[in-house]
This record gives structure tokens, C-alpha cells and sequence, in this order.
């Protein structure tokens, strides 16, 4: 009987490892909305504007740091008449951001200025802040000692409390286990930690994150910010 599983004999003996998030990409609604929110109120630089190959007609927009560096990129395909889609199993469900120590209450301070509602979530003894683009992409910000400052200032936000980059991201998943083994056994991602319980369980892995949907039993693994050697994944996403 086939499990679905991807046998550890199958994959290649190779040392090697996922060293983080490269990048991060989703669909949106109206591309200057778009601009407004990761440009202006988040203060992400955006580093390139282009258009979706399969259809020139829709633009690509990339947002990250001053260097646009891996690690730091999201990028959208604006669509802006598109139905707005429900986040589900099988996607990205949270991305989380790092920022510097002690530059949560520059967040929350900032936040409440554009009138952005946000909820204090705690995971792995970390505290982050949690709230929804104008699109209903649910972001996350924590802080982390780790990762390269973002050297890029926009509109107040200065090196000391700007993005540095990803922090992780959590993955819906309605089979856990199956995503559990390939995030372990194939691409290299080791489990760092588990918490919850039946509220729900979540699992804090070296790299990403993911979860079942079903509240009784949900595990999460995470992805740490490729900046971030030491990969200090609270509940990402």
C-alpha cells in the first residue's frame, strides 16, 4: 500500500540542506493598494517592477531590503478585480517578519497611524505582532538579534526598526505528517521544538513551518530568516 510518503531511500545521499526562504510570492488586488502598503506603510524598498511572463498583461512587483538581497523578497501578481481567495491547506498562511530588538512598539505605534488592527501572538516564548495586508495576507513581525540591518529608510523608518527580512512561514498543511517527512527527511529541515498540545500542537523546526487546519491537532514547522544562521524559529508562521 502506497502511503504517499516519499521513501528516505529515494532521496538523494547527499548532505545537504535548505538554507532558508528565498523568496515569497502571492496574488493580490489592486498593484498600487499594493505599493502603498509594503512601500509606504511597511517600508520595504521595491526593487523591481516587471510583469508576469504567462501573462504580460498582470505586473510582478518585488519588495525587500536596500540590497534586495535573498531572504528579504516578497513579491505579488496584483489582480485587481480578481475574487478574493480563502487561505487554506496547501499554502503559505502566515509570513513573518524580523526586526530589530526592541523595535515592536515603533510597529505598534506605526500600525495604529494607518489604522491597522493587530493581535499579540506569543510562540516559542517569542512575542510577535499579527496583522492582515489590505488584500488579507496575514503578516507577522518579531524580534530578532539575528540577521544583516536593512540599511534602507523610508518615511520615519530608520536601520534601527526597519524589516530585516523573513523570519519564517507558516504552512497549512491537512496531512502534517507527510509534510513533517518531507521537510525532515528531504529537504533537511530540523525539528527544534514543539508546543500547544490540543490548542493546537505546533512543532518549531530550523526552517518552515506548517500546520493542519483542524484545531484539535495542528503542527507547524518554520523557516527561519536566511540571514539568520542560527535559525531561532519562533512559531514561525
Amino acid at each position: 500500500m502506497n502511503s504517499g510518503y516519499i521513501k528516505e531511500e529515494e532521496v538523494l545521499k547527499v548532505n545537504r540542506k535548505t538554507s532558508g526562504i528565498h523568496h515569497i510570492s502571492a496574488i493580490v488586488g489592486h498593484p498600487q493598494e499594493n505599493a502603498d502598503f509594503y512601500a509606504g506603510v511597511l517600508g520595504l524598498r521595491m526593487v523591481k517592477q516587471t510583469v508576469n511572463f504567462d501573462d504580460p498583461g498582470t505586473y510582478h512587483l518585488y519588495f525587500g531590503n536596500k540590497e534586495g538581497k535573498p531572504g528579504t523578497i516578497i513579491t505579488f501578481f496584483p489582480w485587481a478585480n480578481a475574487l478574493r481567495g480563502v487561505i487554506g491547506d496547501g499554502q503559505v498562511g502566515v509570513t513573518s517578519y524580523a526586526i530589530p530588538k526592541d523595535a515592536l512598539e515603533f510597529w505598534k505605534d506605526r500600525l495604529a497611524k494607518f489604522k491597522i488592527s493587530y493581535t499579540i501572538e506569543k510562540r516559542f516564548s517569542e512575542e510577535s505582532i499579527r496583522f492582515h495586508d489590505p488584500h488579507g495576507l496575514v503578516l507577522e513581525m518579531v524580534e530578532r538579534d539575528e540577521g544583516e540591518p536593512n540599511t534602507w529608510s523610508f518615511a520615519g523608518i530608520t536601520p534601527d526598526v526597519a524589516v530585516k527580512g523573513f523570519a519564517g512561514a507558516t504552512l497549512y498543511s491537512s496531512q502534517p505528517e507527510q509534510t513533517a517527512h518531507l521537510l525532515e527527511k528531504v529537504m533537511g529541515i530540523e525539528r527544534m521544538g514543539e508546543e500547544g498540545g490540543n490548542d493546537p500542537i505546533q512543532i518549531l523546526s530550523r526552517n518552515r513551518q506548517c500546520h493542519r487546519s483542524e484545531k484539535d491537532h495542528r503542527q507547524a514547522w518554520k523557516d527561519g530568516c536566511r540571514h539568520c544562521p542560527s535559525y531561532r524559529l519562533a512559531g514561525r508562521r
